[in-house]
C-alpha cells in the first residue's frame, strides 16, 4: 500500500509538469503568432507607403538639366536648393543664384515666394 501511495504523487507531479510545459508552449505560440501578424501588418504598411510615394512622385513635374539651364536667366524662375544640410555641404555642385532653404523648415518658408513665379526645387 505504501508503494501505491508513492505512485500517485509521482504521477500527479509528472502530469503537472507535463501540463505546465504545454501551457508554456501555448503562451510561446501565442506570442509567435502575434509577432508574425505584427510583422505582416508592418510589411503591408511599408509596401503601401512605397506605392503611395511612387504615385505622388508622378504628380510632380520634372525638368531636365538642359531645360533648367535655359531657365536660369529668367526672372520669373526661382531656384531653391532644398537638400539636407549634410548633402549640401558635401556637394561640390551648387547652382549659381539658387536660394538655400532647409527642407525640414518648409512650413516656415513655403509662403515666402510669390505665387506668380516658377519655383524649381532641387
Amino acid at each position: 500500500m505504501d508503494a501505491g501511495a508513492e505512485i500517485v504523487p509521482a504521477l500527479s507531479s509528472t502530469f503537472i509538469s507535463f501540463r505546465s510545459g504545454i501551457f508554456k508552449r501555448g503562451e510561446k505560440m501565442k506570442k509567435d503568432k502575434f509577432s508574425t501578424i505584427k510583422s505582416i501588418a508592418l510589411s503591408l504598411a511599408l509596401v503601401g507607403l512605397i506605392i503611395i510615394s511612387a504615385l505622388a512622385a508622378d504628380d510632380i513635374p520634372r525638368i531636365s538639366k538642359e531645360k533648367l539651364k535655359e531657365m536660369l536667366d529668367n526672372s520669373d524662375v526661382i531656384i531653391l536648393d532644398v537638400r539636407d544640410s549634410e548633402d549640401w555641404q558635401k556637394s561640390e555642385f551648387k547652382i549659381k543664384g539658387a536660394i538655400r532653404r532647409r527642407p525640414k523648415l518648409f512650413d516656415s518658408w513655403a509662403n515666402e515666394f510669390p505665387r506668380d513665379k516658377v519655383l524649381v526645387l532641387y
